[in-house]
């Protein structure tokens, strides 16, 4: 069925909207950009990266709005999008010249992946060639020299597709413990058992898979024992089975299960050597984890330009809707939202990319800035999209208007390849927790900060000190402040002057720890005041407010890097 943009001829039950032939009212002044075609901001970007974002754009537009929603409704994988691309040698992005790559970095692959979902594609669009991607990388870097020549210019001219096989129904995010082993039998491998969330998988010829070659009771380390492997994946082999996933967005896309049962593979397909698979596969993950950001990034603009020309087009009582401030705001501060993860996405890509000649850049570097950009891109995207569906109203609702399927899209980044809670649970870099009676304070409680790993010294009590880390290689910092009841707020002022000493940005003395001098972060303070808490609320909040850097943000409404809530 074709499917327009509404006309104002067609039903009368439709929504009025103002189109080009008519004149906007004098006094309209909708929530917009300088150039309604470039609502993200572009500065700063470097030259291959712009170059990189007008071929996309120029490539997807051939890929119009309807063609995506046919080919999310019916199921149908994008294979013409696939095709344009690699014709262009857009597949192998990242991945060396001498093999027919673009030897770019995953700063460009972002920035590639980010423009695709941005086009109107979605998260489906991208995810069509993501695993293409950040999956090889792995394998550009530890393959050898004839692995690399046999492997991957088939991929690269898209000739061959590859899906990557990590994730497992019973271990989820506990990748030490994976369940599926590689057992060597002579010059082979005997695969045995299963993966699940396997994107790609019905029309991939290859997989890259992580399993286990050695129990992981005979290992010294939990990291030991897992192997990478580059293998075929022939659905015509026995030993190896699919089933389809029925899923709420993205399904032009298949997702899979998989099912291995004594599935040969040459042994000449391990990569790197036998049982460090786990740290190899980690510099997939964290390139995974930076296109995923830069793919929920587009999402949310895509989202907030469909939501942002209704809001100039729809008129209720003789004017356009988007001349209220109800519908201004909301729009407004999920832009600033996703200019401030943007600059989280491409300071993690940059680290990633730096990282290959750069010692000082470690892994745990760059796996905080790239989960930090996943976790801000993927809740400003949803912020972006929940608000598109709500600005639209009823049309938001009706599938031509494509903005629910942004909708069901922007789950994704929220849950794989690793779930919101994970990023906030256990790991926090600052944790204060205060002494109080549970019994009276029973909700969460205490000063928290956002990473993937153990960046600080966890401290139980206010005087207890805390170790001052280097900052400079963080994407983001997110600090969260709850006050639930009057004796939160007594262990809370109890703690402002430590709070005062560790998180006064930018201020001079010993009273300012340096590694926030050269704070370059997004940061982002979260004050949470119950009913009880009231009193504090004000106080706290202008506390939380004076927490601003002055070299980095001389307007904290404006530059989206401090987000007060």
């Amino acid at each position: 069925m074709s499917r327009h943009l509404l006309s104002p001829f067609r039903a009368l039950s439709r929504p009025s909207l103002i189109k080009s032939a008519l004149q906007p009212l004098p006094w309209a002044r909708t929530f917009s950009v300088s150039r309604p075609t470039r609502l993200m901001e572009t500065s700063g970007f470097s030259e291959e990266q712009l170059e990189v974002r007008e071929a996309i754009s120029k490539i997807c537009s051939n890929f119009t709005d309807d063609y995506w929603l046919e080919h999310d409704q019916q199921e149908k994988y994008p294979h013409e999008l696939h095709a344009a691309l690699a014709k262009d040698g857009w597949i192998g992005i990242a991945l060396p010249e001498s093999l027919g790559g673009a030897g770019l970095g995953i700063s460009e692959a972002t920035m590639m992946l980010q423009t695709i979902s941005e086009s109107g594609a979605g998260m489906a669009g991208a995810q069509s060639i993501h695993a293409n991607v950040y999956a090889t990388q792995p394998v550009a870097k530890f393959a050898t020299e004839e692995q690399l020549n046999r492997m991957l210019p088939k991929l690269i001219s898209g000739d061959w597709r590859a899906c990557f096989g990590v994730t497992e129904p019973n271990t989820g995010l506990e990748t030490l413990k994976l369940k599926t082993t590689a057992l060597k039998d002579g010059d082979h491998y005997n695969v045995t058992g299963q993966k699940i969330w396997i994107s790609s998988a019905q029309v991939a010829t290859k997989m890259i898979l992580l399993a286990r070659t050695t129990p992981i009771e005979q290992v010294t380390k939990p990291s030991e024992g897992l192997s990478l492997f580059f293998i075929d994946f022939d659905k015509a082999q026995p030993g190896l089975e699919l089933k389809k996933i029925r899923k709420m967005g993205g399904r032009a896309v298949d997702a899979n299960e998989v099912f291995f049962d004594n599935y040969r593979i040459p042994a000449d397909s391990l990569i790197g050597r036998e049982g460090q698979g786990f740290k190899i596969v980690l510099h997939g993950m964290n390139a995974e984890r930076c296109l995923l950001a830069g793919e929920a990034l587009g999402l949310g603009y895509a989202a907030l330009r469909k939501a942002s020309q209704y809001a100039k087009e729809r008129v209720v009582f003789g004017r356009p809707i988007g001349v209220n401030q109800g519908i201004q705001h909301p729009l407004a501060q999920a832009y600033m939202h996703l200019e401030a993860a943007k600059l989280s996405t491409y300071h993690a890509a940059r680290l990633y990319d730096a990282s290959d000649h750069d010692s000082s850049i470690t892994q745990h570097a760059i796996g905080v800035a790239c989960n930090t950009a996943k976790y801000l891109a993927a809740e400003a995207a949803f912020t972006a999209c929940e608000r598109a569906v709500l600005t639209l109203g009823g049309m938001g609702y009706a599938a031509e208007y494509h903005v629910e399927r942004y909708l069901r899209e922007c789950f994704v980044p929220r849950i794989a390849p690793s779930c919101t809670q994970e990023y906030l649970n256990g790991n926090a870099p600052i944790s204060v927790r205060k002494t109080g009676n549970p019994a009276t304070s029973p909700s969460p409680k205490g000063l928290y900060g956002l990473s993937s790993c153990n960046a600080f010294t966890k401290a139980t009590a206010p005087s207890e000190s805390l170790s001052t880390p280097n900052l400079s290689n963080f994407g983001a910092i997110l600090i969260n402040i709850f006050a639930y009841s009057p004796a939160d707020h007594i262990h809370m002022k109890s703690s402002t002057s430590w709070i005062w000493r560790f998180v006064r940005l930018g201020k001079t003395g010993k009273d300012a720890p340096s590694a926030f001098k050269t704070l370059k972060s997004c940061v982002y303070i979260n004050v949470h005041v119950s009913n009880n808490g009231h009193a504090s609320a004000s106080a706290w909040r202008a506390m939380a407010v004076s927490f601003g850097h002055p070299h980095l943000i001389s307007n904290l409404c404006n530059s989206g890097k401090l987000a007060i809530h």
